[in-house]
């Protein structure tokens, strides 16, 4: 479940970081009390031209374990603003089907654990069991 909307980080060069957030809830959390370990699934940053004005998007996705290492971050081709956004310049979070995939980096960890989405099970190596260190 992703936690409001994209979250904008304006940038002194007119460029604009916007992320969306997943939870990471882990083994036992109640789900409507507390925040669940959120990470970033999805970063989008979009560059202005020369008159200020927002035109084109380059995205990001990331997967994460249940320890908050990052597994696997997809990087996509630039697309046009408007693809990716609403008519009142609002994040939709979704790239056009037909965006580029670029580059695919895949990290793999001694000790892992299930992907940070997978419904949350007692694991034997995440970081919060007695006896792990970070």
């Amino acid at each position: 479940m992703e936690h409001g909307p994209g979250l904008q980080d304006p940038a002194s060069d007119n460029s604009v970081t916007e992320r969306v957030w997943q939870q990471n809830p882990p083994y036992q959390a109640s789900f409507q009390s507390d925040p669940n370990n959120p990470y970033v699934l999805r970063e989008f940053i979009s560059l202005a031209n020369a008159a200020g004005t927002l035109v084109t998007t380059s995205a990001k996705k990331f997967n994460q374990d249940k320890n908050g290492n990052v597994l696997r971050v997809e990087e996509y081709d630039w697309v046009p603003y408007n693809t990716v956004h609403d008519g009142n310049g609002n994040l939709t979070g979704a790239l056009p089907a037909a965006t580029a995939l670029k580059r695919v980096t895949i990290n793999a960890y001694n000790n892992g654990t299930q992907d940070a989405t997978a419904t949350p099970v007692d694991d034997p190596n995440v970081y919060y069991r007695p006896g792990r260190r970070p």
